[in-house]
């Protein structure tokens, strides 16, 4: 299936643990390039997200976005007591020595922040780990839709395209023998100028040489060809991008070298009209998987 690699999608996943937001947005880009910020917390998660979004996507330049909001509490406090047990010594020993007559209080102890700590509850993160990937997943395969909807009419297009291609490629092929014509005659008309007494083996010689540079049908061979393999290419189950791209240079190369041996203006007028759909081809394949 042909996949542009623009895309965009959005999803929210809930529990009775908490919502998962995920929001994901692709665009070009020769690789698999992931933009992704994790909370620390769910930094084991990275690896595993990575090779998710790798494995559907492909190709192209991705920014994901996640946002949890835990319904529970997920970080446990916890009492240091041993910790406590020595500021209240040192609280009491400053009582003694400084004659401080005030009571100890429970806001004193908390302003020492490192008697209580938390401890994250790694269960519970574990779950809500198993709700993100359920929320990537999902935001994935919209994304998907998004890219095949796009991919389909950059198909479309491309066809569009390889169409008008193969019908300039007759029109060129309609002056082809003219094209060799109008060097045989060049040729002839030299020698007269030139009052050169040619033997008629000297002659066919320079004919066949002038024929084989003048000739254009094995590149019109290879267009024809080369649009075949672009229909195939884009009918396939397989990433298209490279491929696609790959044969848009071959067909610019053969337009190339028709565009150096025409005499014709109405050759090199379609040589050009050719090379513009081909850049246009090329300009879509881009933004193909």
């Amino acid at each position: 299936m042909v996949k542009s690699m623009t895309g965009y999608g959005k999803v929210l996943v809930s529990d009775d643990l908490c919502d998962v937001k995920v929001e994901i947005k692709t665009l070009n880009s020769k690789f698999c390039d992931i933009n992704m910020r994790l909370p620390r917390q769910y930094m084991f998660l990275e690896i595993t997200l990575r090779n998710l979004i790798k494995d559907s996507l492909k190709r192209g330049k991705v920014d994901i976005f996640i946002e949890i909001s835990p319904k529970k509490v997920v970080n446990v406090p916890v009492l240091n007591r041993n910790l406590l047990s020595s500021y209240m010594a040192i609280l009491r020993q400053l009582q003694m020595e400084s004659e401080i007559i005030d009571d100890i209080r429970i806001d004193h102890i908390l302003k020492f922040q490192d008697v209580i700590s938390y401890e994250d509850n790694e269960e519970l993160y574990s779950e809500i780990g198993n709700l993100i990937v359920k929320g990537v997943e999902e935001c994935l395969a919209k994304v998907n839709e998004m890219r095949a909807v796009e991919g389909e009419s950059l198909k479309k297009d491309i066809l569009d395209k390889a169409d008008e291609i193969k019908s300039i490629v007759s029109n060129i092929e309609k002056k082809a023998n003219e094209n060799f014509d109008i060097q045989y005659k060049r040729l002839v008309e030299r020698l007269k100028e030139l009052e050169m007494n040619v033997d008629e083996d000297r002659l066919m010689q320079e004919v066949a040489v002038m024929a084989e540079r003048s000739d254009i049908n094995e590149e019109i061979v290879r267009i024809y060809s080369h649009l075949n393999q672009i229909k195939s290419v884009l009918d396939s189950e397989e990433e298209v991008g490279k491929k696609l791209d790959f044969l848009a240079q071959e067909l610019h190369r053969e337009f190339n070298t028709i565009g150096s041996k025409a005499l014709l203006s109405e050759i090199k007028n379609n040589v050009i009209k050719g090379k513009v759909e081909i850049d246009k081809i090329r300009e879509q394949v881009q933004n193909l998987v």
